[in-house]
């Protein structure tokens, strides 16, 4: 029974580890190099009216 629990418990730690990793740190290392190296690109464009006044997003 001691055995099944360690595996039990090391299969648990990994999902947390790598949940972390997938979910949370490479999304952020990969928005983070994108806002660094390409700023204005990175945002998108801003659609202006013919007013002057704000549309929305590209």
């Amino acid at each position: 029974m001691k055995s099944l629990t360690l595996h039990l418990r090391g299969a648990v730690v990994s999902t947390l580890i790598l949940t972390v990793m997938c979910c949370g740190l490479y999304p952020l290392v990969v928005w983070g190099i994108g806002q660094a190296v390409f700023p204005r690109q990175a945002n998108g464009s801003l659609i202006i009216g013919g007013d002057g006044t704000l549309r929305g997003s590209a």
